[in-house]
């Protein structure tokens, strides 16, 4: 909820993003002053939610278009270092895997524990905030695809390749 004099004090939505207008506008209603409540105890229900693995995907890339969108209201947002952490290391740890002279199980343990950093962070970091901790392993796995997806969409933005939504394609 919103007061509507605050959303009108901020320009209310950014219509020309992709996606992340509700992360925008709290960003633009933070710089200005008010004051952003996050109340656990509400939940939403998103009605015709993900499926699959694959629609789960498709629409975690396409809402991850708009953190380009984000950086005209700050310069670093926790989705994106987030992101540009897991990818960085996977990549050492797939380095480390190859590369690295140490003996297998040594270069097996460090690429585990490498690939799978930030999506555990990332649960531990969510069952922190909520005082709630889920058993980890669904939601570590559903933190890898949310990562690659969010990177599999900001490479389409920047190569400019198809960034139609999910939604509009299927109805194509």
């Amino acid at each position: 909820m919103i007061k509507r004099l605050a959303f009108l004090a901020v320009g209310g939505f950014d219509g020309s993003l992709i996606g992340t207008e509700d992360v925008e506008l709290c960003l633009r209603l933070s710089q200005a002053g008010f004051r952003i409540y996050e109340a656990h105890a509400v939940r939403a229900v998103h009605l015709g939610a993900d499926k699959s693995l694959l629609d789960f995907f498709r629409k975690t890339a396409w809402r991850g278009l708009g953190v380009f969108g984000l950086l005209r209201s700050t310069w670093i947002t926790m989705p994106l270092v987030a992101t540009l952490a897991h990818l960085l290391l996977c990549l050492c740890a797939m380095v480390n895997l190859f590369v690295t002279p140490a003996t297998l199980f040594t270069r097996l343990v460090v690429f585990i524990v490498l690939f799978n950093l930030v999506p555990v962070g990332t649960v531990m970091y969510r069952g922190w905030k909520i005082w709630h901790f889920h058993v980890p392993l669904k939601p570590i796995l559903l933190y890898h695809v949310y990562f690659l997806a969010r990177f599999y969409g900001m490479c389409k933005l920047t190569f400019a390749l198809d960034t139609s939504s999910p939604r509009a394609r299927g109805k194509q």
